[in-house]
């Protein structure tokens, strides 16, 4: 089994996941760029950057994109 610190886990399962379904996205800024992993995410934004929304953190911001997002079939 190969080791992997919580961030390099992270970037795996996103990134996986991203690859799979073209309709998955993240968003917040807080997510990427911030924290003390944000070095692993770096090939996520190469590969994903369309798809990676860096946004402020506003829980109710969040829940709207949320709704719209689904309601757009995203």
């Amino acid at each position: 089994m190969t080791q992997l610190i919580f961030g390099q886990a992270n970037i795996k399962a996103v990134g996986d996941f991203m690859r799979g379904d073209d309709r998955v996205v993240v968003l917040g800024g807080a997510a990427f760029g911030r924290l003390h992993h944000s070095k692993y995410y770096q090939p996520l934004f190469d590969e994903f950057d369309e798809r990676i929304m860096r946004t402020n953190i506003a829980e109710l911001g969040f829940c709207g994109m949320g709704v719209g997002a689904a309601i757009a079939g995203l």
